[in-house]
């Protein structure tokens, strides 16, 4: 009985995955909540207006754009420097 419960386990688990994979606003969704600390991801995305989620999307966007414009003015930076623009300090 165990190993069939485990199976159904496995199952959804890929389901989600699938969707997960499908569906690049929701995987973004749930990095979002990562970073603020939410515990539920889809609660928090069905109790918090569409316009929101898209300024977080907007700002790791930007956040991406910039880190990868930054490696490609200057791929010798030193540590430090790479620290500083992962913070947001530099840009």
């Amino acid at each position: 009985m165990g190993g069939q419960t485990r199976k159904k386990a496995v199952g959804q688990i890929d389901r989600l995955i699938a969707e997960l994979d499908r569906n690049p606003r929701l995987d973004t969704v749930f990095t979002i909540c990562k970073d603020l600390g939410v515990d539920d991801p889809i609660h928090w995305m069905n109790n918090v207006s569409p316009v929101v989620i898209d300024w977080w999307i907007a700002h790791y966007t930007l956040k991406v754009r910039r880190e990868s414009e930054a490696y490609k003015d200057n791929k010798s930076f030193d540590p430090d420097e790479a620290s500083d623009i992962l913070k947001g300090k530099v840009g």
